[in-house]
């Protein structure tokens, strides 16, 4: 036990040391050379923002932990999720930002911190057939095949800390409408908060009930899953405050050439995480808890009083629906 969380933490420390250090890689403030997209706004009391941390920094906070799934496949979509998520916030937490930019960055902060140390105690002090983080041997050859699922998902990664972007770059504005983006963002904590009750909640049920007990108690007497559930609307919310905050900024030129990039970028992983999270996670759950637990009055009675949340066709098969 022991020996495996100190390889874990090996393995983690040296990416989040390394997209740390990127961070000093920033785009100079008062440089012609810089590129159009990055902008130096003055702030709320008249404070003027540091430079934000370059594309590559950022590109290496969703890579390097991703790497971990040349170790073990899940970690790539379990740790590296987390991992890259927590490190993009720290990354922008360095510079110096408004009161809204910062509590976005500190969203996403919560949400990468909280998931890897639930992920580590599951993989610590539970059984594997909880878990699922099977060790099997393979060749180097092997390990490098999963290069592709990294990429992707490092990709995704990336995508979805996008909004951070555009709530760095842009003015806040107090009034017309500068409160439906921070409430935006307060919900968005409020979704990882949900995703996180619903993990602890669940763990703690089934270790004292087994892990074939339906949890039908505390937050999943109103939502089936609630972990999936306070993801997507964490995710939905970090999206839409971004584009709302972008669509409050005076338009131009200048506009498309610093948001337009990041709100494409900022969509494509929304519906890149709900695609995973309302298909492989949610629908593949409901059918598999369906075929398990269908027909028993328990569970029959649980349907028609709770809500799964949002879902699409369930799949055959998906890595994120192995719970029950």
């Amino acid at each position: 036990m022991t020996l495996r969380f100190r390889c874990l933490l090996l393995l983690v420390a040296p990416a989040f040391a390394y997209a740390f250090v990127q961070a000093h890689r920033v785009i100079p403030a008062s440089s012609d050379a810089r590129p159009a997209h990055v902008t130096i706004k003055a702030l709320r009391g008249g404070v003027v923002a540091a430079a934000l941390p370059s594309v590559p920094a950022l590109a290496a906070t969703s890579l390097l932990p991703t790497c971990l799934g040349l170790w073990k496949t899940g970690y790539a979509v379990s740790y590296g999720y987390g991992g890259a998520m927590f490190a993009a916030g720290t990354l922008m937490l360095r510079c110096e930002l408004n009161l809204l930019a910062r509590a976005h960055a500190l969203a996403l902060c919560f949400y990468g911190l909280r998931l890897n140390l639930f992920l580590l105690y599951r993989e610590l002090f539970l059984p594997v057939e909880v878990h699922q983080m099977k060790q099997r041997d393979a060749s180097l050859s092997d390990r490098l095949k999963r290069l592709p699922v990294i990429v992707g998902c490092s990709f995704l990664y990336y995508c979805m800390a996008a909004p951070l972007r555009i709530t760095a770059l842009a003015t806040w504005p107090v009034d017309h409408g500068g409160s439906s983006v921070a409430a935006a963002v307060a919900l968005a904590f409020v979704g990882f908060a949900v995703a996180a009750l619903g993990d602890v909640f669940k763990t703690v049920v089934k270790a004292k009930k087994g892990p074939g007990h339906l949890v039908t108690g505390g937050p999943f007497r109103w939502l089936r899953h609630p972990n999936y559930t306070g993801e997507i609307f964490g995710w939905s919310a970090s999206a839409i405050a971004a584009l709302l905050l972008a669509a409050l900024q005076p338009s131009g030129s200048t506009f498309l050439r610093s948001f337009a990039p990041w709100i494409l970028a900022s969509l494509v992983g929304w519906a890149g995480i709900f695609g995973v999270l309302a298909g492989e996670a949610t629908a593949g759950l409901e059918k598999k808890q369906r075929e398990r637990y269908g027909g028993t009055p328990e569970y029959e009675a649980w349907v028609t009083s709770s809500w799964a949340g949002p879902m699409v066709s369930a799949p055959q098969s998906g890595a994120r629906a192995s719970e029950d």
